[in-house]
């Protein structure tokens, strides 16, 4: 097998474990989640199932809401997002496991400890994005819906991360009597984990990395 391809999907993977330990990291600290997982931490604490198999029919539900949207527009290789939901789901219970003995009543310790999720979060979809092997779920609904509504990506992405976090919010107020994965954390991983991403591209950029994963896109194009 072309080591070229190796190494893409490998970096692949591995960005798609931090983001997901990232993620992890998020629901041990306990002073709020991403946006995008309240839905299934809900889910979670509702159904006898744990929070990356709940993140696993989260995922699910995102390919086939681009299926829909899109039609024959679904490309072939975008099939590949359903090995990438179970993936995500294995992953994200093994950060639950990693971080099972995090605990701390120190507020500033805590928000350390996002920022810190924060950063691997970020190094993962820097991973993830460099590789080039396939948008993952989250992102390829955002895609689809502002394919199909002609509004700006960023645009879209702003008001589905908002539109289920609000969902989450309901949700859990309605069955739980009480807010579950939104606090001070929730704000600070909206507001941070954007720039980290951009400086991650930025030193990639600097130290040539990049450079390499196009220079193999491009030849396997040809």
């Amino acid at each position: 097998m072309d080591q070229k391809f190796i190494l893409r999907h490998l970096t692949f993977l591995i960005g798609l474990f931090l983001t997901a330990i990232g993620i992890s990291f998020t629901i041990k600290i306990g002073i709020g989640s991403t946006p995008m997982s309240i839905v299934p931490l809900f889910l979670s604490n509702v159904f006898p199932f744990t929070f990356g198999q709940m993140n696993f029919i989260w995922s699910l539900s995102f390919v086939f809401g681009q299926m829909f949207l899109l039609g024959k527009g679904f490309k072939k290789e975008q099939y590949l997002q359903f090995l990438i939901c179970p993936l995500f789901g294995f992953f994200i219970d093994i950060g639950l496991l990693i971080f099972k003995n995090y605990s701390s009543s120190f507020y500033f310790l805590n928000i350390l400890a996002i920022l810190s999720a924060c950063i691997i979060i970020a190094f993962g979809v820097n991973l993830q994005v460099m590789a080039n092997v396939i948008i993952n779920p989250g992102e390829g609904i955002v895609n689809a819906i502002a394919y199909r509504t002609k509004i700006k990506f960023g645009n879209v992405k702003i008001m589905f991360d908002t539109s289920v976090m609000v969902l989450g919010i309901i949700l859990s107020i309605i069955f739980l009597n009480k807010i579950i994965g939104v606090g001070v954390g929730t704000l600070i991983i909206a507001l941070a984990t954007g720039s980290i991403v951009k400086f991650f591209k930025w030193v990639f950029e600097l130290s040539g990395i990049e450079k390499l994963y196009e220079s193999q896109i491009s030849e396997q194009s040809l």
